[in-house]
């Protein structure tokens, strides 16, 4: 059965207590007097992280540009190193992952080698529970191809603010659309 979900503090701490991963708690440096809870943006540093950073920053300063080479763990291969170190965690064979800048510096490099309006060719669907930083993306790179994102950035809504209606997206999908932007 079940255990009842209870509201106050003593609960919370049995449970932080009885934590199997309680023990990573001092791998981090965490604000004191913070209940830290996001998981969506900037987690807490790990010390090993800060650790890593710094040594970094040392081998930048000692080597320059040879540290792409000649670093402790050299910089040129990190993408192929840390996309090995996570690939079981996708299922993944160790050469078949890549770790690179972050979804939204990912999301304009792709979108600016396909987004190519052209003639009546302009609008981008994407759908209104895209990151608000996406849809960022999405408004500058329009921009920079001189369309007009007020215009021609369609939002595909959700009916209940947390999925997509499949036939809705298709039949926004016309030949006015030059790219679509999907989760």
């Amino acid at each position: 059965m079940k255990e009842k979900f209870e509201l106050d503090e003593s609960y919370a701490r049995r449970l932080d207590s009885e934590d199997k991963l309680a023990k990573f708690r001092e791998s981090f440096y965490v604000p004191d007097e913070t209940i830290y809870m996001d998981g969506n943006s900037l987690g807490l540093m790990c010390k090993n992280s800060r650790d890593s950073v710094l040594r970094v920053l040392d081998e930048w300063a000692m080597l320059g540009v040879r540290g792409w080479l000649e670093a402790k763990r050299p910089w040129f291969y990190f993408s192929e190193r840390l996309g090995a170190m996570c690939a079981s965690l996708v299922g993944a064979a160790p050469d078949e992952v890549v770790v690179s800048g972050t979804t939204t510096v990912n999301i304009h490099q792709l979108v600016n080698t396909f987004y190519r309006p052209s003639g009546k060719r302009r609008k981008i669907i994407a759908d209104e529970l895209d990151f608000p930083s996406d849809i960022y993306a999405l408004r500058s790179i329009m921009k920079l191809r001189g369309a007009n994102p007020d215009r021609d950035l369609i939002l595909a809504p959700s009916a209940d603010g947390r999925l997509l209606n499949e036939k809705k997206l298709v039949e926004l999908m016309d030949d006015s659309v030059a790219l679509v932007f999907l989760p």
